[in-house]
């Protein structure tokens, strides 16, 4: 690959990245699409944040610590949102399976950032209409060849 960022996360705009397994065991590997990079991360030769053709990204002894499903907003007859759903919050073993499950359906990412000290987390969209995990990894290492198109976000702007 060509470019290269390890323990960088902060250099990454995720927002509506597509995120698609390609492996798990002790390291969790994702393709990631539509991921943007900020123009002033090392890697990006470009005066604007670019949009990477296509990234992988591995994580480094990856474990989840929990795993979270979010509540259907609805409204009633006066317009007043309501929510009447029990969240779901999982724990180790299925708090895992059930991130692994929404990443090989592919996940759309809404937020990907720093929880708690060396907790991770991720919101998105799946299998399950919205969800957050919470995440651990030693190390993360992103890669890709090429850049596709300036950000969709500064592309907007213009």
């Amino acid at each position: 690959m060509k470019y290269i960022s390890i323990n960088r996360l902060c250099d990454f705009e995720f927002h509506d990245a597509k995120f698609t397994l390609l492996s798990v065991d002790k390291d969790l590997s994702v393709k990631a699409e539509f991921l943007n990079i900020h123009k002033d991360a090392k890697q990006n030769p470009y005066k604007t944040d670019m949009e990477i053709e296509t990234a992988e990204i591995i994580f480094k002894n990856f474990s989840v610590q929990s795993y979270e499903t979010g509540k259907a907003m609805k409204q009633n007859e006066k317009g007043e949102l309501y929510q009447d759903e029990e969240q779901i919050i999982l724990t180790e073993f299925q708090a895992y399976n059930r991130f692994i499950d929404q990443l090989k359906s592919k996940t759309i990412v809404f937020d990907l950032g720093v929880y708690e000290e060396d907790i991770y987390y991720i919101d998105g969209i799946a299998q399950d209409p919205f969800f957050s995990a919470f995440f651990k990894f030693d190390s993360v290492t992103i890669w890709w060849d090429k850049y596709k198109k300036e950000a969709w976000y500064i592309a907007r702007k213009h």
